[in-house]
């Protein structure tokens, strides 16, 4: 399925069909044939080159100042979603059911407000009180996509943590983690990661390999907001931007 709104430049599609979109752009890479000749079937490419209403979140795609991966679980669902910065536009890819995603575009500015959106992200009545021990590994498989492994892993915090014990057993608690990863001056990777658990019962943030920590909104609000590099912590190049895509 490929659905483009040619007003917004919003663009619902496989997750396969996007990938082959990327490579068709992306300098030295090579795209399934029949994906590319789908994509212009359907209007998304014209020739060789992307509809116009998509530049700009191609362009944000293929030259980011920095990419973001986010994940969003509780014991039966899981949606991962990623976005790209292109200094003022950022672009993102969002799972909406099984393989289809939608890419649209939204003011940089905004990507904090729409993290916290989507990982629901506020005010709880019940404050969490007391740090919570849990393996690494259950940590990490909080937010595995394969369904089995997080139930188990779900299982085990209920066990490492029994103030969470009731609402995991009634599905009241979710996870999420963001990661945000950008190049440095000096031609390394460097990056930034929340992982969040939540419930009726208060909110822990990942402090250290094996320990949950209790959080506010508002504590989550300002690591929201310190996700994204700085200036100083980007390559001169990569803070002036470059076009990425052809128009």
């Amino acid at each position: 399925m490929i659905d483009l709104d040619r007003e917004t430049g919003r663009l619902r599609l496989e997750q396969e069909l996007f990938g082959a979109l990327v490579d068709h752009l992306a300098p030295e890479a090579e795209a399934d044939p029949a994906a590319v000749e789908q994509l212009r079937t359907a209007g998304v490419l014209e020739g060789d080159t992307p509809a116009e209403t998509l530049v700009p979140a191609l362009r944000a795609v293929l030259a980011p100042v920095c990419q973001l991966r986010l994940t969003v679980a509780d014991q039966d669902h899981a949606v991962f979603h990623q976005a790209w910065c292109g200094g003022a536009t950022t672009a993102l890819l969002l799972q909406t059911r099984g393989t289809l995603h939608e890419l649209l575009t939204l003011p940089t500015t905004l990507l904090p407000a729409f993290l916290a959106s989507t990982t629901r992200v506020g005010p709880r009545r019940t404050r969490a009180a007391e740090p919570v021990g849990v393996e690494t590994q259950v940590l990490v498989d909080l937010l595995d996509l394969d369904d089995d492994v997080r139930r188990a892993a779900f299982a085990s915090l209920a066990q490492a943590a029994p103030v969470l014990a009731d609402a995991i057993d009634t599905q009241a608690v979710w996870g999420w983690g963001v990661e945000c990863v950008w190049p440095t001056p000096q031609g390394d990777v460097d990056g930034s990661a929340i992982q969040v658990v939540d419930s009726a019962a208060g909110t822990w943030r990942r402090v250290d390999e094996v320990t949950l920590a209790p959080s506010s909104g508002t504590d989550l609000w300002r690591e929201l907001l310190r996700l994204l590099p700085t200036d100083a912590e980007l390559p001169t190049e990569v803070r002036e931007g470059s076009a990425g895509v052809p128009a």
